[in-house]
């Protein structure tokens, strides 16, 4: 057996692996293939970054068994959401060489049935997709996962963001102070994880006059390049957005951006929110944030009541992903606490 990987099954001349480490090869195939099909495709980047993020990595390929050709990957993160081994779809991804060939499918039942086979306690697999992507729909209920509800897509964008002396960035000691503060504010969400918060030295906060923190974010950068997207937006904005004003913002053959997430706001001090996201803009010197939220999370709705996001936040507020989940031998108990909570969206998760 290999150090490296393990062969766990074979389906038809393409050869399935757990394997046991990311490599380059991993990294550039994920980066090199273009996500989603039909109205919304986009490629993205910093694969690296990301994978060196995720905390407790699994992986598995599909490989062309004549030539050992990297044909398809999927790359879970393993989590515990209320005391509950959870697993994240991180990265499923496919060579446009087998796409539609009928055993995109065929596979990912493999790379599922092997965890469900060889877990030996009660866990959640669970993911974030495209809602306009029948194919995806369908594959999803067949590997035996439901939908839960569905997250938004909210933004943030200036075009000329304006910096903040109430604005720093937590050391490490100081997030660890924080994180029970942050914690206390998601306590009522289903799939909270502090994971990817406090990472690369980059939770910002916005103090009051007494030194006080009253808002916070986790910021990372996210890069993509964007070849469709559905509706008004896709149709005609997508197409002359280059050669208007609007690529400051928001430029889809390059587009930069931070990605927000683990955002807290103290009670009365919602309306800060805006600054210390402008702030952390000007520090990045970018234009534009994406975050996530669940469309039942009455946080969302705070920010949008007490903070003017900007331009960008029109054009993708009716962006809904579908959230779905498939449970294993979880207590009912439990199993109803994730169903019926706002989910808490980790925005590392779709960058």
């Amino acid at each position: 057996m290999s150090t490296t990987k393990e062969q766990i099954g074979r389906l038809e001349d393409k050869v399935i692996y757990r394997q046991y480490e990311k490599d380059e090869e991993i990294v550039r195939f994920v980066e090199s293939v273009t996500w989603g099909v039909g109205e919304t495709q986009y490629e993205h980047y910093y694969a690296l970054h990301r994978l060196e993020h995720l905390a407790d990595g699994i992986y598995f390929s599909a490989r062309q068994a004549d030539t050992d050709e990297l044909m398809g990957v999927v790359i879970f993160g393993r989590r515990r959401i209320l005391g509950v081994r959870a697993y994240y779809i991180r990265f499923f991804a496919v060579s446009p060489k087998i796409r539609g060939q009928r055993i995109t499918t065929p596979l990912a039942m493999h790379f599922f049935d092997y965890l469900r086979r060889t877990e030996t306690e009660p866990c959640v697999f669970y993911a974030s997709t495209d809602r306009t992507n029948p194919g995806v729909n369908r594959m999803v209920g067949k590997l035996g996962f439901e939908e839960v509800t569905f997250n938004r897509t909210m933004a943030f964008s200036r075009f000329s963001p304006k910096p903040s002396r109430a604005v720093s960035a937590l050391s490490e000691a100081e997030f660890a102070a924080f994180l029970p503060r942050l914690e206390a504010m998601y306590v009522g969400h289903g799939f909270w994880t502090a994971d990817n918060v406090g990472k690369d030295d980059s939770y910002f906060v916005l103090r009051d006059d007494s030194g006080e923190i009253v808002a916070g974010l986790q910021a990372y950068k996210g890069f993509w390049r964007i070849e469709k997207m559905p509706g008004f937006m896709g149709k005609v904005v997508l197409p002359l957005v280059p050669y208007t004003p609007l690529r400051v913002i928001f430029n889809p053959k390059a587009f930069h951006f931070i990605a927000f997430e683990g955002i807290y706001m103290a009670p009365g001090h919602e309306h800060r929110l805006a600054e210390l996201m402008e702030a952390v803009l000007h520090h990045f010197q970018m234009h534009s944030a994406m975050f996530w939220f669940n469309i039942q999370d009455p946080l969302a709705d705070k920010i949008l009541k007490n903070n003017n996001l900007g331009l960008l936040n029109l054009f993708v507020k009716n962006t809904l992903a579908r959230f779905v989940a498939s449970f294993h031998h979880v207590d009912p108990a439990i199993e109803a606490k994730l169903r019926k909570r706002p989910v808490y969206n980790s925005s590392l998760d779709y960058i």
